[in-house]
């Protein structure tokens, strides 16, 4: 059986205050729009470390044991912060009511073409 990888503690607790900033912006009335672009990166910065944690232990069962597993987490949260990404950058768009047809249209488009770019450069 595998011990418990040492240096995810502190990406533990930086989940943890990620999710009390966004606790302690939502109970705040925003008084200005860099209120809600701080609240998105928040979201952004404790989904993105949410979604790795069971990444990461994914990825670690289906490779063989190394020393390091540091390079196990960062594929794991390269992997979630892209798929974070698409949502937060529509909010963001929702929160600059710039959300219309076209430009959620070109936002998709975007989104997808890094996904293909990416994916085609790892296996490159």
């Amino acid at each position: 059986m595998k011990r418990f990888p040492r240096f995810l503690i502190p990406i533990a607790l930086l989940d943890l205050y990620a999710c009390h900033q966004i606790y302690t912006i939502l109970n705040q009335e925003p008084s200005a729009i860099s209120q809600v672009y701080w609240l998105l990166f928040w979201i952004f910065l404790a989904f993105s470390i949410t979604l790795a944690l069971p990444i990461f232990f994914n990825l670690r069962k289906k490779t063989p044991p190394i020393p390091n597993e540091r390079p196990i987490f960062r594929r794991a949260l390269k992997i979630a912060s892209l798929i974070t990404l698409g949502p937060i950058l529509y909010l963001a768009l929702r929160a600059a009511n710039l959300a219309s047809l076209i430009n959620t249209g070109l936002l998709a488009t975007l989104y997808v073409m890094i996904l293909f770019r990416l994916r085609h450069q790892q296996h490159a």
